[in-house]
Parts: structure tokens; C-alpha cells; sequence
């Protein structure tokens, strides 16, 4: 089930058909707080290089980057009660992102009374490799069950 670490923030900015408003954001394993990420060590952050998706958006590696930069670009700072309704997915394993980012972001979103479902996936790792078929059939079914709710149908 191979999701791109952009997805997050396209899925942001991309409004329904119909519609001037972002109806519902599923978020896969998203990097949310981009200053305290990049001050843990953790194996194979997503910014390690400039190269990286992350180090691309960002302009530098997030070592590297400067603090204004890092929470420029960290979705955590930008929670607001005119935020869509968000399902975060991401695995307890996970060695790129640490679930705490979307531990940290459900509980902001919840905070500021934005509708907001955290999908753990035990013993997941990131991009979710290596699941057995029903276990990624019972994630599809959430994201098309939250698609479905937030379109209306």
C-alpha cells in the first residue's frame, strides 16, 4: 500500500469536486511537528537529506534547516477549529515517523474541536510494508467508510 510522504499536504490543499472546502484529510504516518523531529534521532527520518521529500519541501536537510523554516512548514502550528476532518493512520512500529506525530496531531485537532480518528496499525512499520491482505482490506474499508461520511453519501 505504498502512500507518498506528500499525501499529507496535498490531501490538505485539494478541495472536493463541488466544493471551495476540503471536505476530509486521511493523512498516512504524517511528519507533523518538524522541530521536535528533527531533534530526535530516530532511524530513517524522512528529512534526513535535502534530498529527501521532506528535505525538498523544506529546502534543507532538517538537520540543517533553521528553526523559523522547521515550524514553518510543521503542520502542528497550523491546528485550527476551521480544520476538515482528519483520519491519521500509522503504524506503532514506525522507525521514519514516530507515532507520537499523529498521537500529537489527534490530540491538537480533538483539542480544537475538529472531528479526528487515530487508526493505529499494531506492529506497522512506516508505509505499512508487508501487511497480510485482510489487515490492509480493514484499512481501505476506514478510508472509504471516512470518505464516504465526509462527502455525504
Amino acid at each position: 500500500m505504498p502512500v507518498r510522504p506528500g499525501a499529507p499536504l496535498a490531501a490538505i490543499t485539494a478541495p472536493v469536486p463541488g466544493s471551495e472546502c476540503v471536505q476530509g484529510v486521511v493523512a498516512f504516518y504524517p511528519p507533523v511537528d518538524l522541530p521536535l523531529l528533527a531533534k530526535v534521532p530516530y532511524n530513517g527520518i524522512p528529512g534526513e537529506s535535502a534530498d529527501s521529500a521532506v528535505g525538498r519541501l523544506l529546502g534543507c536537510a532538517m538537520a540543517s534547516c533553521t528553526q523559523a523554516t522547521l515550524v514553518s512548514a510543521a503542520i502542528l502550528a497550523r491546528v485550527d477549529a476551521k480544520d476538515p476532518p482528519m483520519l491519521l493512520i500509522h503504524g506503532d512500529a514506525d522507525t521514519a515517523v514516530p507515532i507520537d506525530q499523529s498521537r500529537r496531531l489527534d490530540a491538537a485537532l480533538k483539542a480544537a474541536g475538529v472531528p479526528s480518528a487515530l487508526m493505529v496499525i499494531p506492529g506497522a512499520n512506516h508505509v505499512l510494508p508487508g501487511l497480510a491482505a485482510p489487515k490492509q482490506r480493514e484499512i481501505l474499508d476506514r478510508v472509504w467508510r471516512f470518505l464516504d461520511q465526509q462527502s455525504g453519501r
